[in-house]
């Protein structure tokens, strides 16, 4: 292709130039077919880019684009492709000092006979890079994206800059196993690598999510990976992490509240069936556990005769007994208005034990009271064997039936209160 050093006449050429090129919103530019690809004529868009009226006519197209020389030379050695529109990419240098990336396509016209080189800049990563702080860095969840290939960090927004304690631009570049290491930042937690990807490597979803806690910050995250093409090609991880804490201790509080007999404070039949029907599949602990089904003697007598107040005083002594002489981890369920049915992280025997004492104690109390007043619990006690039950009814049906037969034999009724 021939370089003439030709200069492009003001006048109807720079019309016909804005006419086309006016309405095209990435910036062009177009320069002599010389040695120096001399520019000539800027469009609306890239005046703007590289802060026209400051440029004048007759600058080279290395000075304007702010790029080195060697870049210039590979540039320069594209123009012989010129007809192909080969695609070109470099930095760009603008005259504030900031620098974008660019693609550049190079192209032909023709004026007059005359070959002139256009230059059409494809702003690449740093515009999209400013759409993403503008709207990330306005939020809090913590975003941030990587490299599939090498963990590298090619974006952060403000939320997780601040979560580190470092600015946004000195974790770009960082793999993500050392920002763990350094920061302690376990809400990074790589995502479950077989959810995303096969066996084979290849991607069998694009879009995952878990809930995370991390324990260091003692705060729960809902973490969401998107795998996506970054705007230079490359795959990578896009994620997020919203602090979910507030809402997940909600939860507990509701989870909590609707678990609980609200008079008594021990947790409800609900709960309880879940309790004992999960110990029977295996589900919540491995450990020998034994079921005690109690109900509290003579309370329809009590209610009757003293009111409810008083049978409601029964059974929060009686409680309250039990809890004092049982361990945290032994589960008390409220199952009926006078039946309760407690887990025991023991075998049998040693539960039928803790229960008479608890018993004897009660007896104790109830020294010096007139019999009426007294106070008395019957209880069954049932190892929970899951060969042997399969269902929670089966088992409290068992205890039931030996809280029965503890309580006949036990009590003779000879008077009226």
């Amino acid at each position: 292709m021939p370089r003439q050093g030709r200069v492009l006449k003001l006048g109807a050429e720079i019309m016909r130039l804005e006419q086309f090129f006016h309405n095209i919103s990435n910036p062009v530019v177009v320069c002599q077919n010389d040695e120096q690809l001399t520019v000539t004529y800027l469009n609306g868009s890239a005046r703007k880019l590289f802060a026209a009226p400051k440029w004048e006519p007759g600058t080279a197209a290395q000075v304007l684009l702010g790029i080195s020389a060697g870049e210039f030379a590979e540039f320069f050695e594209n123009v012989g492709m010129a007809a192909g529109q080969p695609g070109f990419s470099v930095i760009l240098n603008l005259p504030a000092g900031k620098k974008i990336s660019a693609l550049l396509r190079i192209g032909e016209i023709e004026l007059d006979g005359e070959e002139y080189i256009s230059i059409c800049i494809e702003i690449m990563i740093d515009s999209q890079m400013d759409v993403l702080h503008t709207v990330t860095d306005n939020i809090e969840d913590i975003v941030y994206a990587a490299d599939i290939d090498t963990d590298e960090i090619l974006f952060a927004n403000r939320a997780m800059a601040q979560l580190i304690g470092a600015s946004q631009i000195t974790l770009v570049g960082r793999k993500r196993e050392e920002l763990l290491a350094e920061y302690g930042l376990h809400t990074l937690k790589s995502q479950p690598a077989g959810e995303l990807f096969g066996p084979d490597g290849k991607i069998i979803k694009r879009n995952y999510s878990w809930e995370f806690y991390d324990a260091v910050k003692q705060k729960w995250f809902l973490v969401r990976d998107a795998l996506i093409e970054w705007p230079d090609g490359r795959d990578a991880h896009l994620q997020t992490a919203t602090d979910i804490t507030s809402q997940k201790r909600h939860e507990e509080r509701l989870e909590y509240a609707a678990s609980i007999d609200m008079m008594t404070g021990t947790y409800n039949r609900e709960w309880g069936r879940a309790l004992i029907q999960g110990i029977l599949n295996g589900k919540v602990t491995d450990q020998v556990n034994s079921l005690v089904f109690i109900d509290i003697d003579h309370l329809k007598l009590t209610n009757d005769r003293f009111g409810h107040e008083a049978g409601d005083k029964v059974i929060l002594n009686i409680v309250e007994l039990i809890r004092a002489n049982t361990r945290r981890s032994d589960m008390l369920c409220r199952w009926g208005g006078d039946e309760f049915v407690m887990v025991v992280r023991a075998n049998g025997k040693q539960a039928g034990q803790v229960f008479a004492k608890i018993r004897h104690l009660l007896e104790q109390q109830n020294a010096g009271h007139e019999s009426c007043n007294n106070m008395s619990f019957s209880y069954g006690v049932v190892e929970m064997e899951p060969d042997r039950y399969r269902t929670a009814e089966e088992v409290v049906a068992e205890a039931d039936r030996r809280m029965y037969e503890n309580k006949r034999g036990l009590f003779v009724h000879s008077q009226d209160c």
